[in-house]
């Protein structure tokens, strides 16, 4: 019978290889705990992390992001003294806390830099704004519903190095970042204490504050690739972890990112757990996206692997990459290379960067006497540079991970009231399919209180309105009015359209009316307005523009919607918009239509740090352009009531913003979709422009107008 292995020996071991190993003995000082990561980015700037245990956890949050990884699962130094123990194996062994349970619930920990430009570049601010309100503030319930988006949730494991240096629970953040700034005058920090002075700078989080609160400027000031920043982040990390080990000493990797690659965590996580989850023992680990890609068709036997690929050059794309202890310990000692080169172009630099990064791996080698571990990681990619493009796959993303489409749900369950009581009385619209295509009901903005817009009223009835009228549709445009009359069949209409106007008395009438159970309570009729046009609903609201008509005429549109006519989409639009008729058909065409129509939003991105350069606290990562914009009914039912969303919290001084932020308060994923300047002009400023905008357009499309 073997005897425990004595306390006082492993400590012993502890203290003699923490001296010959001091500046790797900073990494092991967390016990088997810890948090959880993600990571995102995109082409030409997006970028993001998320966070998730790596072992014997199930869950995996759902975000997408692009640099920045977690290492394979390692013991503490500790640890491994006493499972090298002859107790270890001995069945009479007292019991031990760090057990094989330890060893499936230790989470590694990564800390990242995300390589960016000046914070003063609009692009990039875009690119970090979308990274901060994706993969870095929204993380998901195991079971796949969006949970609390604030930053001390109990789900948020990820978190940014100003939190982490003054936080007092360190192992809550598993993945910790900060973004890696070009350094400029009065703003240069070369250690823990001056990095605190900046984030305790603390104030509004817009543009001229995002340095002080995740932001380290480095010390290349100019420079030609993300090989020179990547250089100073790892000497800026060995000089941080000597001068606060408690902080900074307990990552596994580190990671070095750009605004260029995007994550799909869930894919990522589980289908790299080979490596993230690893009990082997530690070793040089290079991993990140392959840089070559293998050719379908090709045979196997004529396709080298990955392994010897990365032997003739260096095989990772630059934009995401995580490394080792050791590694990076000789990265930070490292000369910098020097080349005679001068790179102009993104790709030339990626590849100046990629020559530079492998000649440092020759050397590692070299010095080492060993070769690195290669990983490939999937879920993984180049992303987009447009950024409604990267918003677009992020969202489809999210769909795809909760299945939100919910296709076989009927449409009344989409659209009925929330309280049972409420049931007998809910009447359920026919759905009317327009030859297969989705149906849309246009409310078009305009007043009575600007004689210029009497004038747009008339521009628009003289353009696309009548664009169909000699033509064997010629009802597919009609007015809202004409259907509600039965003037003309709902089968023949496709896009249906109304002015809208608040004609409410001024000192009478609300601003906003969301409250009402019927929509002909909702209006005022004709025979009360002077002069009034027959296409126009007069809603009993006072005119205004960003105070509550657009949430009454998503009321009054869902209530018709419920009870009348039903619409795929209810669409808002301004009279300084003129619509391209058939180009905009064979869009919506491309459109879910009933049932499938459930949770969108869609017109022209505007991304959040846009809107009045971040001085308006807008959720989420865009809202749709004024101009024109749509919801699903669904949607719209839940922006427009009161109880479920809470308007005078979200409302900003915009009507835009305003139902930007509603929907984005909306409990499931969003569904967005995208128009682009084919389908419609805008602005519209003059009526001359109107009719030489539409002779233009039925110029182009005069087979479909004759």
């Amino acid at each position: 019978m073997h005897r425990p292995f004595p306390k006082a020996a492993i400590t012993l071991l502890t203290i003699i290889l923490g001296l010959r190993f001091s500046t790797l003995l900073s990494y092991f000082q967390l016990e088997a705990s810890g948090a959880s990561s993600y990571s995102n980015d995109w082409y030409n700037q997006y970028y993001t992390p998320l966070s998730n245990g790596f072992a014997n956890i199930p869950t995996v949050l759902m975000n997408a992001g692009g640099a920045g990884l977690i290492g394979p699962s390692l013991k503490s130094l500790s640890e491994r003294a006493v499972a090298k123990s002859p107790s270890s194996s001995s069945s009479n062994s007292r019991p031990n806390s760090n057990s094989n349970n330890n060893k499936s619930t230790r989470k590694r920990r990564l800390l990242l830099g995300i390589s960016t430009k000046d914070y003063l570049d609009k692009a990039e601010r875009q690119h970090r704004r979308i990274i901060r309100d994706t993969w870095l503030q929204q993380n998901f319930h195991d079971d796949g519903d969006p949970s609390s988006l604030s930053e001390y949730s109990s789900h948020n494991k990820v978190c940014s190095l100003h939190k982490l240096l003054q936080s007092t629970v360190q192992e809550d953040c598993q993945l910790v970042y900060t973004f890696l700034f070009p350094n400029k005058d009065n703003q240069r920090i070369t250690n823990v204490e001056e990095l605190l002075d900046v984030y305790n700078h603390q104030g509004n989080h817009n543009e001229t504050q995002e340095s002080k609160h995740d932001a380290f400027f480095i010390s290349v000031d100019n420079p030609k690739n993300h090989y020179d920043v990547l250089l100073q982040w790892t000497q800026l990390v060995v000089q941080l972890s000597s001068q606060r080990r408690s902080l900074l000493g307990s990552f596994d990797y580190v990671g070095f990112a750009t605004t260029q690659a995007m994550m799909f965590p869930q894919r990522f996580w589980k289908e790299n757990s080979g490596i993230f989850q690893s009990t082997l023992p530690h070793e040089s680990m290079v991993a990140g996206m392959p840089l070559i890609k293998e050719k379908e068709g090709d045979d196997d036997d004529s396709k080298e692997d990955f392994v010897t690929q990365c032997g003739k050059s260096f095989c990772l794309d630059p934009n995401f990459l995580c490394f080792s202890r050791d590694v990076i310990q000789h990265f930070a000692t490292a000369k910098v290379l020097s080349f005679d080169t001068t790179m102009q172009e993104d790709g030339d630099a990626a590849s100046l960067a990629s020559s530079k990064l492998f000649q440092h791996f020759q050397d590692y080698k070299a010095s080492t006497g060993s070769g690195i571990s290669w990983k490939k990681l999937v879920g993984v990619q180049r992303a987009f540079k447009a950024p409604e493009r990267v918003i677009s796959v992020w969202d489809e993303y999210v769909a795809t991970i909760t299945d939100y489409r919910r296709v076989s749900i009927e449409k009344k369950n989409l659209l009925r009231p929330q309280e049972e009581e409420e049931e007998e009385e809910y009447q359920h619209a026919p759905v009317i399919d327009y030859e297969g295509n989705p149906r849309m009901l246009v409310g078009i903005f305009t007043t009575n209180l600007k004689p210029i817009e009497r004038k747009r009223r008339n521009a628009l009835r003289q353009t696309f309105i009548k664009s169909y009228d000699h033509t064997p549709t010629p009802h597919r445009i009609c007015s809202l009015q004409e259907l509600l009359k039965k003037k003309v069949s709902e089968e023949d209409c496709q896009l249906a359209y109304t002015f809208v106007v608040g004609a409410g008395k001024k000192n009478q009438a609300p601003m906003v009316n969301v409250n009402a159970n019927h929509a002909d309570e909702m209006v005022i009729p004709s025979s009360q307005i002077t002069e009034p046009e027959p296409d126009v609903l007069y809603l009993n609201i006072r005119e205004n523009m960003n105070d509550g008509k657009s949430e009454t005429w998503f009321k009054y549109a869902t209530l018709l919607a419920e009870n009348q006519f039903y619409f795929d989409y209810i669409t808002k639009m301004d009279t300084d918009t003129l619509l391209h008729p058939y180009p905009l058909f064979e869009k919506m065409s491309k459109w879910p239509k009933y049932p499938n129509n459930v949770h969108v939003y869609g017109g022209h991105y505007v991304v959040k740090q846009d809107a009045a350069q971040g001085k308006v606290t807008v959720l989420g990562t865009s809202y749709m352009d004024g101009p024109m914009y749509w919801l699903s009914p669904d949607v719209a039912r839940f922006i427009s009531d009161p109880n479920r969303c809470n308007h005078t919290e979200l409302r900003t001084h915009a009507e835009d913003m305003s139902i930007g932020n509603y929907v984005n308060s909306f409990p499931y994923p969003i569904h967005r979709l995208t128009l682009s300047n084919k389908c419609y002009t805008h602005p519209l400023k003059s009526l001359e422009h109107y009719r030489k905008r539409w002779k233009r357009y039925k110029t182009k499309f005069k087979e479909f107008h004759p």
